[in-house]
């Protein structure tokens, strides 16, 4: 009986750590979110362009600004309407495309390897070398 009551207080104690770090996950996700959160400016965009430099699109208001980033140094480098902001469509890359393209190269030169080998060309090229 002592070893029921020992592995029911194991669950309930496991149980109840797991609920107590779910909650406080939570609690510290909601508090970053607040802290890095603005009612008047946010980062529309970001490029890094190398270690510890980045680019960042601002949006304060109805205007935005291109400001640049550095370990030392932050600094508007523009200032731009929203006319002027053209989206860029970059590329979806994907597992399934990548791995379809794999297969097709790697189709292309198995047929290349199983094709007969034209003796006619081969000694054409022999001869003009």
């Amino acid at each position: 009986m002592e070893s029921i009551l020992h592995i029911i207080l194991l669950v309930v104690g496991f149980i109840a750590v797991l609920v107590a770090a779910y909650l406080v996950t939570r609690f510290l996700g909601y508090r970053t979110v607040q802290a890095t959160s603005s009612r008047y400016m946010k980062v529309v965009d970001r490029i890094f362009i190398g270690s510890d430099k980045s680019i960042c699109l601002v949006q304060v208001g109805n205007q935005f600004y291109l400001v640049g980033i550095t370990n030392h140094h932050i600094g508007c480098i523009a200032e731009l309407e929203e006319k002027d902001l053209i989206p860029l469509q970059q590329k979806q890359v994907t597992f399934g495309g990548l791995l379809n393209r794999y297969i097709k190269i790697h189709e292309n030169s198995d047929k290349e390897q199983e094709s007969p080998i034209d003796m006619n060309k081969i000694e054409v090229e022999n001869l003009e070398e």
